[in-house]
């Protein structure tokens, strides 16, 4: 899952300054001096990337929207969540990118995977399919300084550019459209380091790095990703739920 990881490049801040879009290779901490700055009480953030289709566009979005809002504010006292919401209504779907302490944002995918759950019962209300894209832990720097959300404006009209650039090769792997969408948003998060959150809609609407919404509605149809992107419910079972460790050797010779 963390696509971070197997990749060479990591983004440098320094580097996007000036409107460039260059990525540069940085120093990758080890898992020995994320333990240690850990230990000294040094800040750090997770971030989660995941895409759910949206029942009914309009009033799904809406509800989603305010829901999460809700819960940012009822949040606060445990530490701020940051983020940005796209809705792609003409697909019917939704991206979520969002950075904070790794058991709040467990607690934002429960309240997504409480409007999944919703759904069954209440058509229209609810989200369907999530998927989690990403999911990444001990980042040294938080890359949006706000939540925020935007209704991603449907493709243009035959000659025109796809709103979010090209759609890629359909024969590129799952997992590089992935990346591919991930990286992009990383770096629009640094270009957005800079803005308030008003005029940070003013960029989303000019930059040419959202997903595409065409990429985002081939990943959520299922049609050949099942093993490739975790639902939910797998992603609840491997990282969120309680787990008993047992010691093979109690397994061969057990403790009475």
């Amino acid at each position: 899952m963390n696509l971070d990881q197997s990749h060479g490049g990591a983004l440098s801040k320094s580097a996007l300054q000036g409107g460039g879009l260059t990525v540069t290779d940085t120093h990758r901490p080890s898992a020995l001096e994320a333990i240690e700055a850990q230990l000294k009480g040094v800040a750090s953030c997770s971030r989660i990337l995941l895409a759910c289709t949206l029942v009914e566009a309009t009033k799904t979005a809406q509800r989603l929207e305010s829901v999460l809002s809700a819960w940012m504010q009822s949040e606060a006292q445990s530490g701020e969540v940051t983020g940005l919401l796209l809705v792609y209504a003409s697909q019917q779907a939704a991206l979520l990118f969002a950075e904070g302490l790794t058991e709040q944002l467990f607690r934002l995918l429960t309240k997504v995977g409480d409007m999944q759950t919703q759904s069954e019962g209440s058509p229209g209300e609810g989200v369907a399919n999530v998927r989690i894209l990403q999911f990444t832990e001990l980042h040294g720097v938080r890359l949006l300084p706000f939540w925020t959300s935007f209704h991603v404006p449907p493709p243009k009209a035959a000659g025109g550019a796809q709103a979010g650039g090209d759609t890629g090769d359909a024969e590129t792997p799952v997992l590089e459209k992935v990346w591919e969408m991930y990286r992009n948003l990383l770096i629009l998060g640094s270009k957005l380091g800079g803005e308030t959150k008003h005029s940070a809609a003013h960029v989303l609407k000019n930059t040419p790095l959202l997903p595409p919404g065409e990429v985002l509605g081939e990943l959520l149809s299922g049609e050949n990703h099942e093993d490739a992107l975790m639902s939910y419910e797998e992603f609840a079972d491997v990282f969120m739920s309680p787990f008993t460790l047992v010691l093979e050797s109690e397994l061969l010779w057990p403790m009475l």
